[in-house]
């Protein structure tokens, strides 16, 4: 829908989610046609992320006469790449915020979770980084976990014991009818009462871990029944922790995630095997960009749908290589964390890699004639 208001020497032009209706686009034409020199014309486009040809070759004749306001980021990409200046308005204006490479990883689950925990597992690249795991386990039986997870990961495993000192490149796993919580580097365990009908409980650790790694932190809740979980998850992202929640579908127990969901405290929901990829690449030590670059792409698909792999190798690393520099990030390691994270990062790679000549050309014919 467009709106339009004519104010002294002000015209102001309102683009409202769509403009697929061709009576729409015949306005929005004419309108444009009339901007006469001395006229200030403002064009707001709202959720829009598509606008016909017809209008984008009349914005670029007209670009050095007004001033466009854009919402979606693929537009503002589009419109930039065919020398159309235009303000992206929202979080793109914040600037980018870069997070510290991930020290910590945080794991809860509940009924149905342990083979999952075991695929999370076999995904994590061997580095400098601790690895926490809350399951719930009945109090009357004795844990083996410790030596099971101990075949599937190069990390040293352990059953957590009290007022230990928390090492790197280690796996902590919370012992039966204990909550697990970590201060200043040390392991605490407590036999205080069940929470949300759990012990250990995954809010308990899940919190104390928000504020001991705060953004540097990654915490994947798996599947459950009941709402264990739920709870931390403000805590969390208040502290600028990475959030992770699997699928609902992929599991039997959904009860948890669903909870989870409801919260909208997270920062994505993805199956099993895309979280694997995701916490492969991200966590991943560093590399140099040739020996990286593939399981990079398949993650920008996994996260955002863009599928660049059909891309030439060489150009990409070029590009890459280009707005690292630009974002004054120094390490590939680093670069790859932030793009998955922050989709201002991203929208800058997406404009290095998607050039459409084709319409650039297009349009340039057209003003030449």
């Amino acid at each position: 829908m467009i709106h339009i208001l004519n104010k002294a020497n002000t015209k102001k032009i309102l683009i409202d989610k769509h403009l697929n209706v061709e009576e729409d686009i015949v306005n929005l034409l004419l309108e444009l046609s009339n901007i006469t020199k001395g006229v200030l014309c403002e064009i707001n486009f709202i959720d829009v992320d598509c606008i016909p040809e017809r209008i984008i070759k009349q914005l670029y004749l007209l670009k050095d006469n007004i001033s466009i306001t854009t919402t979606h980021k693929s537009l503002w990409v589009y419109l930039s790449k065919l020398g159309i200046r235009n303000k992206l308005q929202g979080d793109f204006e914040r600037g980018l915020q870069h997070k510290p490479l991930i020290a910590a990883i945080a794991i809860g689950g509940s009924a149905g979770s342990i083979d999952k925990i075991l695929k999370l597992l076999r995904y994590i690249p061997y580095t400098d980084i601790s690895i926490f795991i809350i399951v719930h386990i009945l109090p009357d039986k004795k844990s083996h976990l410790s030596d099971i997870f101990q075949k599937e990961t190069p990390y040293d495993v352990y059953e957590a014991s009290h007022n230990t000192k928390i090492e790197k490149s280690s796996v902590y796993i919370a012992s039966p009818n204990r909550h697990l919580t970590v201060v200043d580097g040390y392991i605490y365990l407590d036999n205080t009462d069940p929470v949300n009908y759990a012990k250990p409980s995954i809010d308990i650790s899940f919190k104390s871990l928000a504020y001991e790694y705060q953004n540097s932190l990654m915490a994947i809740l798996l599947c459950g029944y009941g709402n264990d979980g739920s709870s931390s998850l403000e805590d969390l992202k208040q502290n600028g922790s990475e959030i992770l929640i699997q699928e609902p579908h992929e599991c039997e127990a959904q009860d948890m995630l669903i909870s989870a969901i409801q919260t909208n405290h997270f920062t994505k929901v993805l199956t099993l095997e895309k979280m694997q990829r995701y916490i492969k690449s991200t966590v991943s030590v560093e590399v140099d960009i040739e020996d990286e670059i593939e399981v990079f792409l398949e993650n920008i698909e996994t996260v955002y749908g863009y599928d660049f792999r059909q891309y030439d190798r060489n150009s990409l690393m070029r590009r890459i290589k280009l707005v690292m520099s630009q974002s004054l990030i120094s390490t590939f390691k680093e670069f790859k964390q932030i793009v998955l994270d922050d989709d201002l990062l991203f929208t800058k790679l997406l404009s290095a890699f998607s050039i459409n000549v084709t319409t650039f050309l297009e349009i340039l014919k057209y003003i030449n004639k």
